[in-house]
């Protein structure tokens, strides 16, 4: 049937995260961003989620509501990773978009595209935030199939420009079918 993107609040009664999905139908989603390990779900998840909105967010320019999940219905089978980079330029963090699809994983940029709201301001429509300002280092989520992937993947960022770094990679969240 697939929706559109829809906003689905994962873990609604604990530390809620806001995260956007592919609708299936009317009630399931398939998570497309990279959920912070603390919720307990990945990329690619399928969750069930409540008919009633509980929020909205903006897409496109229009409002649009959010759902609450209600539980896991199918486990994805990408583990979830974080890394922290160091860059010099802003074109280095675009060239980890175009690398990720050729290394069959998935980056998100936490540091840019994520922030931390109150549950009241969540339960509305956030007032909208300025980009945050870049400092040479930036917190990734990685979502892949396994560790293996995400060293190659980044390896070969770092190998194609100078004063790219990589300190170290940790695993967040396993996925069921991941391999190490």
């Amino acid at each position: 049937m697939e929706l559109g993107l829809t906003p689905i609040r994962l873990n609604p009664t604990g530390r809620a995260e806001v995260v956007w999905t592919i609708r299936l139908d009317p009630a399931r989603g398939r998570i497309v961003n990279i959920p912070f390990p603390a919720s307990g779900r990945r990329y690619g998840d399928v969750v069930l989620h409540d008919g009633s909105s509980t929020g909205q967010r903006m897409l496109d320019g229009q409002e649009v509501p959010v759902f609450d999940e209600l539980a896991l219905l199918v486990e994805g089978p990408y583990s979830t990773f974080h890394a922290v980079v160091s860059t010099a330029l802003n074109d280095d963090l675009l060239d980890l978009s175009d690398l990720a699809e050729q290394h069959d994983v998935v980056v998100q940029n936490w540091t840019a595209n994520t922030r931390t709201i109150s549950r009241e301001e969540s339960e509305r429509l956030p007032k909208a935030t300025p980009p945050a300002e870049r400092t040479g280092t930036v917190a990734l989520g990685i979502a892949a199939r396994t560790e293996a992937a995400v060293r190659t993947f980044l390896a070969a960022w770092t190998r194609a420009a100078p004063f790219r770094e990589v300190p170290d990679v940790h695993l967040g969240l396993n996925g069921t079918l991941a391999q190490a």
